[in-house]
């Protein structure tokens, strides 16, 4: 579903707030996708409309968008820390405020 949420980057609504703050299913989801689906996609696509391309595809899978933030940030923080920066642009252009992800899924590596 990540990959069809390419398509709609640009539809985020503009108060979407990301908590920062993971539920255990949205924990097992970054989880799940980190390596498979969250960051590839993001490697291929490293912009800010990559990432929000991404937080598209994961409301696909019946998340809010402020929770789509927080996987997205959860899975990058962990799997593929090298494309953090876009991240936190792609947040401060959908207006989901701020970023705080403190080793959610074991850490930083």
């Amino acid at each position: 579903m990540i990959a069809a949420g390419m398509l709609t980057a640009g539809a985020l609504a503009p108060d979407v707030k990301a908590d920062g703050h993971l539920t255990g299913t949205e924990l097992v989801y970054a989880a799940t996708f980190g390596t498979t689906a969250i960051c590839p996609v993001i490697t291929t696509f490293p912009t800010a409309d990559g990432v929000l391309g991404v937080v598209d595809g994961i409301t696909l899978d019946n998340f809010t968008q402020g929770d789509a933030f927080d996987i997205v940030g959860a899975a990058v923080w962990r799997f593929c820390p090298e494309h953090w920066p876009v991240v936190i642009d792609a947040f401060e252009r959908s207006a989901a405020g701020p970023v705080v992800v403190a080793g959610a899924i074991g850490g930083r590596p």
